[in-house]
């Protein structure tokens, strides 16, 4: 666990983008071990997307604030992809990324990134990912790249624009495992979402 935290922090300290959420510090007190960031007052996408909370409203009302959300994930991810030493995240969804004051949105939770081949036998309690948002070559256990989390970020996109939590009418992982991973199945685009942006969803889950 501590080897996995020090990691995490020697990726973070370097990183250094208006979509990245920012680390400050780290607090390693026996038996206390906490990363510092910098405060991102409206919490994270997943609670503004699919709660209740009156926080989120102004978001699921503007259609263009969550496009402007989908950008602000697309650059944070790019440049982490564009290193010279390329981070894939591996854990990609709502969850993860952080809104502040101004609803500028910055990709967090760094303590996946780099890892490989995970199992979907790890995935419940341990590194791995969570299902709804892993890609089919993550979800069989196989080498996760950049493209992985292209995979990821088209579903988060589909979640933005519709509004729906990601595989809601499957009843379990394991049945997303088994329709994403081996039999190949995509979330569906409603009929109402233009052109370039359906294009734009099934190109981030081209097999």
């Amino acid at each position: 666990t501590i080897n996995a935290f020090a990691e995490e922090i020697r990726m973070m300290r370097d990183l250094r983008h208006p979509n990245i959420v920012l680390f400050l510090g780290a607090v390693l007190q026996p038996g206390r071990l906490g990363i510092v960031s910098e405060l991102m007052k409206r919490g994270n996408l997943e609670m503004l997307l699919h709660s209740d909370c009156k926080m989120g409203r102004p978001l699921r009302e503007n259609g263009m604030l969550r496009r402007q959300m989908a950008a602000d994930c697309a650059r944070g991810m790019l440049y982490l992809h564009s290193l010279a030493t390329p981070v894939v995240h591996h854990d990609l969804k709502p969850a993860n990324l952080l809104v502040d004051a101004n609803w500028t949105l910055k990709v967090s939770d760094f303590g996946m990134a780099e890892l490989k081949n995970f199992t979907y036998g790890a995935c419940t309690g341990a590194p791995g990912g969570t299902p709804e948002w892993m890609s089919p070559e993550s979800l069989r256990g196989e080498e996760a790249t950049e493209k992985s989390d292209v995979y990821s970020f088209g579903v988060i996109l589909w979640e933005l624009v519709t509004l729906n939590f990601p595989w809601a009418e499957l009843l379990s992982p394991v049945q997303i495992v088994a329709q994403v991973a081996f039999l190949h199945r995509r979330l569906k685009v409603p009929e109402w979402v233009d052109k370039p942006m359906t294009d734009l969803l099934h190109d981030c889950w081209a097999r």
